[in-house]
């Protein structure tokens, strides 16, 4: 636009590209200096936990059932690939009466039939509708029975120093992490 737009697209494509380079650089620049990594509470005791499982053991064999609390940043800061890659559980806890929720569940439950994750990291947040408890997989009976028959709580932790969440500080919500039963 700025080389072989009209004189009013020209202006508009320079106006753009200048508040790109003088305020949203900046701005974004500021805010990626202030971020401190070392105050990831959530990342730094997730990782503990799954170091003291033994995390070569868990390449392909653990699975994190949480939408945005940063558990699959955190299996992907330690390399570690998900054993069926689901990426989102507000596909598999929301309205029960929901075909693509109810598509989504079948699909999981083939998969963790196939190949059970010997570790779940359960948030206790769904996207969009809450309920922001752990209680989130009674949404889906079957799974909650699954996960009680079949699993243990190892750990629950929720961290408590504020980090930096959408612009302001925020205590990050916990996790709790389930381990197979031994047959």
């Amino acid at each position: 636009a700025v080389q072989h737009g009209s004189r009013w697209q020209r202006w508009t494509a320079l106006a753009a590209l200048g508040g790109a380079c003088f305020i949203t650089a900046p701005l974004a620049t500021t805010r990626a200096l202030a971020y401190q990594p070392q105050f990831d509470q959530f990342g730094t005791l997730l990782t503990a936990d799954l170091d003291q499982i033994g995390l070569q053991g868990l390449q392909g064999n653990v699975e994190c059932l949480d939408d945005f609390s940063g558990c699959l940043r955190i299996l992907y800061d330690l390399r570690l690939r998900q054993s069926n890659g689901n990426i989102y559980d507000e596909f598999l806890f929301g309205p029960s009466a929901d075909p693509v929720i109810i598509a989504s569940r079948a699909s999981f439950a083939r998969q963790i039939a196939a190949h059970p994750p010997e570790v779940f990291i359960l948030t206790p947040q769904v996207f969009a509708d809450g309920p922001d408890t752990y209680e989130k997989i009674d949404r889906w009976p079957a799974f909650a029975e699954y996960l009680s028959q079949n699993y243990r709580i190892y750990a629950q932790r929720t961290p408590t120093r504020p980090q930096w969440w959408e612009g302001s500080p925020r205590v990050p919500i916990g996790y709790r992490i389930y381990l197979r039963k031994t047959p």
